[in-house]
């Protein structure tokens, strides 16, 4: 389910917004694999990180005729805008340097978000119904998915200027590292943190998209993207339940998903 559905979508999805061929499809998700594990690489494996970097040069390459191609013959994409713009351009580094964020974000993260989504609900089968009543019931689900079980569990911020919070001073420059995870089960806001529920009223408050200048460029096309999931699944698969031979749930500590998530449902 989250290869063979959730990877897929986030996949093309990200590469149609970008303007990168289809056809780039298997390249792209090699290098991704890559760029996933050199930024979680947190114990400094040189072999992961030289493994990136190729990854990162190797996109590079592939990037720049696709350029080109598109300064010639713009499409509407992203990259199309980008290689058009000749009132304030970005060079070929910053836009090379750009898609590579974007697409690690459009792949990494909104794939977790679908199968961290279809996990949850999937995992509380009593709220299925209240879930499915309506186009806004689902929107208001996929919000605590979020809240409950983010993709991204931290994000890493610079202090602009010598501040305090709560009583601890935090000097200009020093990094801040913020548990996202942590903020969306605060129990001061959040009534029964640790309970899942798709009714919560409030469950759209969460930080899983960060907030202020940083909030997430994606936000609105992975809401999408994992409405969209959700709706085909239970349309086209009647009685979509977890497989309880092979139980999953979400790990990891930065990025969170499930390794594997193996579903049936009836024919």
């Amino acid at each position: 389910m989250r290869t063979g559905v959730a990877r897929p979508v986030a996949l093309h999805s990200v590469l149609s917004v970008l303007g990168i061929p289809l056809a780039e499809t298997e390249r792209v998700n090699e290098w991704y694999e890559h760029f996933a594990r050199a930024l979680a690489n947190f114990a400094g494996d040189p072999e992961l990180r030289a493994a990136g970097k190729g990854a990162a040069d190797a996109f590079g390459r592939t990037l720049a005729p696709i350029l080109e191609e598109l300064e010639r013959e713009p499409d509407g994409s992203l990259l199309s805008d980008l290689a058009c713009d000749h009132v304030d351009p970005l060079t070929a580094e910053e836009i090379r340097s750009n898609a590579l964020i974007i697409l690690f974000g459009g792949i990494e993260t909104t794939e977790s978000m679908i199968a961290n989504a279809v996990w949850a609900l999937l995992s509380h089968p009593e709220q299925l119904p209240a879930a499915r009543a309506s186009e806004a019931a689902l929107e208001l689900a996929i919000e605590e998915t979020l809240r409950w079980e983010p993709a991204v569990q931290s994000a890493a911020r610079h202090a602009t200027r010598d501040t305090e919070i709560r009583g601890v001073p935090i000097a200009e420059g020093e990094v801040v590292h913020c548990m996202l995870g942590a903020a969306n089960r605060d129990p001061a806001h959040f009534e029964h943190p640790d309970r899942f529920d798709a009714t919560r009223r409030n469950a759209g408050d969460h930080l899983s998209f960060a907030v202020g200048r940083h909030f997430c460029l994606g936000a609105p096309l992975a809401r999408l993207e994992t409405r969209v999931v959700l709706e085909t699944l239970w349309t086209r698969c009647p009685g979509l339940r977890l497989d309880p031979d092979r139980p999953a749930a979400p790990r990891g500590y930065e990025f969170r998903k499930p390794p594997t998530l193996w579903v049936k449902w009836r024919v």
